[in-house]
């Protein structure tokens, strides 16, 4: 299996992760609304606490499985386990991690897997 192929993340990428989040929120909107009527205040309040979690959790690891990051000092590329990912600090397209090979902790540019497009 070749090694993955990464590039700088295009308008289209940053698009398709809004999509996913907005998805995101009006299904968590949408189930707060049925299961406020259905189980009461404590009800929803422990339900919207699973479908939460679940969803952070599946949309932190399909960040994971689909970027890598490019560290300015030395130019090595990376990837990030979905644990990392999602207690990292970030801006919208860097993260604050330490470099595997220059070992510098630096802001890193995010690049996206090239093969993760063909595989969805």
């Amino acid at each position: 299996m070749p090694a993955p192929r990464y590039r700088l993340p295009i308008k289209k990428d940053f698009w398709k992760s809004a999509v996913y989040l907005l998805v995101f929120v009006v299904v968590i909107s949408v189930s707060a609304w049925f299961l406020i009527e259905n189980y009461g205040l404590w009800g929803m309040v422990i339900w919207l606490v699973i479908f939460v979690g679940g969803g952070v959790l599946v949309l932190v690891r399909w960040h994971a499985g689909s970027t890598a990051y490019l560290c300015p000092h030395c130019g090595h590329e990376f990837e990030i386990s979905a644990l990392q990912d999602l207690v990292t600090p970030h801006k919208m397209d860097k993260y604050y991690l330490r470099c595997p090979s220059c070992r510098e902790r630096i802001w890193m540019q995010v690049l996206v897997k090239e093969d993760s497009d063909e595989k969805r």
